[in-house]
């Protein structure tokens, strides 16, 4: 406190109940601002167009499906929700969102979120997709105002319907009885979509007798271009379980040895199903025999495909030399 002969007094924090100053400093902000300072050789007013990076704004996909009474096939919604946290409302503003892996260096202290949005230039309905260097640019073909503090979900694509199919999955050395499912889609025209799907959580229901959708699990889905695979899994089956037995371990060799195994599934349905079963195997290995037929998935991985009656079981053997 500078007394009246210009001398200070030092106040401690206890004594002080409030703080008052004549006017603020010059140049003081009080609160976050972005200022630009321009320079122009000519003069009079001109407009500027500004275009900067911020954070504190991004977005994600997320999919609703409704899987049909037959299990055959869904109907697919994607939606966009974006989340704006700059402090700032854009009013009609143009949005493009960029999907893919953009890298971008991060800074400690303010991080940026995964996927950047593009906005805020003026732009008939929904989204219009294309190829942009090796990502995908989404476009909303009209003017949509983001509100400070405000998430806006807006739709995709319209819903489609897509052919899918139910696949039971055994891996017994990774879980000795659960079997898991997954719905599995082709990305493609053909099975009823066909566009590039950003990456993002997909939520899956099925409707009850009643009509009552009825949640039956979701997962994340990775970008995925059109023409290619989507599997979607959902959890374990109930009445599928599976059981994997090492009946057997011989040492051929100081380097070289040999392993049996069994596995059983059980299926208390009522109707068939169908199984595949996963063995992954380290080494140099060989399948010397099987009691079904087996696919080489990769240099780690064995499948069968196997059919399981209802109400009934179905077991496979199987020898592995592996060396070492």
């Amino acid at each position: 406190l500078q007394m009246p002969d210009g001398s200070l007094r030092i106040i401690s924090r206890e004594q002080t109940a409030d703080v008052s100053l004549a006017k603020l400093p010059d140049g003081l902000i009080t609160r976050p601002t972005l200022v630009w300072g321009l320079d122009s050789r000519i003069e009079g007013k001109h407009e500027a167009e500004v275009r900067y990076l911020t954070g504190q704004i991004g977005w994600h996909a997320e999919y609703v499906a409704t899987v049909s009474p037959d299990e055959t096939s869904l109907n697919l919604g994607g939606w966009v929700s974006i989340d704006n946290q700059t402090g700032a409302t854009y009013a009609d503003a143009t949005i493009k969102l960029i999907a893919g892996d953009v890298n971008r260096v991060q800074d400690d202290r303010y991080p940026m979120p995964k996927m950047a949005m593009a906005a805020m230039e003026r732009a008939d309905q929904g989204f219009e997709e294309k190829a942009f260097f090796e990502y995908h640019l989404y476009t909303l073909k009209r003017p949509s105002t983001l509100r400070d503090r405000e998430i806006k979900q807006l739709a995709l694509f319209d819903p489609v319907d897509v052919t899918v199919t139910k696949r039971f999955e055994y891996d017994g050395s990774r879980n000795d009885s659960k079997v898991r499912v997954a719905l599995e889609f082709q990305n493609n025209a053909g099975a009823g979509l066909g566009i590039p799907l950003p990456m993002g959580k997909i939520r899956v229901m099925k409707a009850d007798t009643d009509g009552s959708l009825e949640f039956i699990g979701e997962d994340r889905i990775d970008h995925t271009p059109k023409d290619e695979k989507v599997r979607v899994t959902l959890g374990n089956a109930f009445d599928v379980v599976g059981e994997r037995i090492h009946k057997d371990h011989r040492q051929i060799t100081t380097r070289t040895n040999e392993d049996d195994f069994e596995i059983i599934l059980r299926n208390h349905k009522t109707e068939t199903v169908s199984v595949v079963v996963v063995e992954r195997i380290w080494g140099d290995w060989t399948i010397t025999q099987s009691s079904a037929e087996h696919h080489k998935k990769d240099a780690s991985t064995a499948e069968w495909t196997l059919s399981v009656p209802p109400d009934g079981e179905t077991r496979l053997t199987f020898t592995v030399r592996r060396t070492m």
